[in-house]
């Protein structure tokens, strides 16, 4: 039989927010367990740092959900419920928590599972946190479409573009408490002429494969977003079909949705939504050099893009995966990394191994 452990949850949404957060939690759920009479001192505290309490694939909450797979949860204790979570799955998580034999307890609402009622405590703090976020999110589109009606930044700029402070008093507003200073946006001239440089080359003829090996070669930095060296073909697609560059600004054309499990997914908004801005100071390539670039784009898709009853195109499946070359290949997977592990030989020796570990993406040197 599993040994059941007393359970502190601990969880703060954003890296804006102090990292004592968890800590001021726990000493908050350590005393309300005190006030029910539950002993705590060996309690085990997972904790969720900078993770969004919608998202279900944060590590510290998987873990406690193992644990409750497990029947290793005696008590479940958080500060509130939507630590735990403030997606629509919190009673399901709960039922599963009680059916295991364990107890929740939120020390601040007052939810506790050995009360009658509790499901239905459960289920009004769920539609009021999860009511919060769409809140919250309806609240930051509509400050974010009035910053756009006004031709300021929203953060929405492409290569060649730059943010910059409006007013000149800005470092003493970031200073204080209150709003921050505004933003807008302008050329980065640098970048610009590398925007220039790519619809000349992509309308004189040269693949968009060609370009993007030509910008690595160069060296020409990617912006202050990149995250990893190299241009690749879509970055250098998306380019040639961004209006932007034409003055042509378009927002909230998507907005995001999320599932049970917190995955996100962009959909496209209800008609009229979206806003449609014409910033001519802004024109980065002429419109004669975009009318042609779109030209050849199009015609580039109806050559190679997606035909009618067409699978859509996609990532492979690896053929040892689908045509394993020994008996237990491909189906065995490595406990570090979950990884599938494949036959090798090494010395006249054949086993089994991570195939991760080889590329150094995983510590497990384990060979079955």
């Amino acid at each position: 039989m599993s040994k059941k452990y007393i359970v502190i949850y601990c969880r703060y949404s954003s890296d804006m927010q102090r990292r004592e957060s968890c800590g001021d939690q726990e000493r908050e759920v350590r005393t309300g367990l005190a006030r029910l009479g539950v002993p705590c001192e060996d309690a085990v505290v997972v904790r969720d740092e900078g993770e969004s309490g919608t998202k279900a694939d944060r590590a510290g909450f998987q873990e406690v959900r193992g644990m409750i797979r497990r029947g290793q949860v005696a008590v479940l204790a958080v500060y509130d419920q939507s630590r735990l979570t403030r997606g629509e799955n919190a009673l399901a998580v709960i039922r599963d928590l009680v059916f295991a034999g364990g107890r929740f307890v939120a020390v601040t609402e007052g939810i506790d599972t050995l009360r009658d009622g509790w499901e239905v405590l459960v289920q009004v703090k769920e539609i009021q946190h999860g009511q919060t976020v769409r809140t919250l999110q309806n609240g930051v589109r509509r400050g974010q479409r009035g910053r756009v009606l006004d031709d300021g930044s929203t953060g929405d700029f492409p290569y060649g573009f730059e943010s910059y402070y409006l007013d000149p008093d800005w470092q003493a507003q970031l200073n204080r408490r209150g709003p921050k200073p505004k933003k807008g946006i302008r050329v980065c001239q640098a970048e610009a002429e590398w925007v220039r440089r790519v619809f000349a080359w992509f309308v004189g003829g040269k693949s968009i494969g060609w370009i993007a090996r030509e910008l690595t070669r160069l060296k020409v930095p990617k912006g202050h977003r990149a995250s990893t060296p190299g241009w690749h073909p879509e970055q250098v697609r998306r380019m040639l079909a961004n209006a932007k560059y034409v003055g042509r600004w378009v927002w909230g054309k998507m907005t995001t949705v999320r599932d049970s499990a917190g995955r996100k997914k962009q959909v496209a908004v209800a008609a009229g939504e979206a806003v449609v801005r014409d910033r001519p100071d802004l024109r980065v390539v002429a419109p004669d050099v975009w009318e042609k670039a779109a030209a050849r784009l199009a015609a580039l898709a109806a050559t190679f893009g997606l035909k009618d009853r067409h699978k859509p195109r996609g990532p492979k499946p690896n053929p040892a995966d689908v045509y394993p070359r020994s008996p237990l290949g491909g189906l065995l997977a490595c406990g570090a990394c979950g990884g599938r592990m494949h036959q090798a030989q090494s010395n006249g020796r054949r086993y089994y191994a991570c195939a991760g570990a080889k590329r150094g993406l995983c510590g497990m040197s384990t060979q079955v």
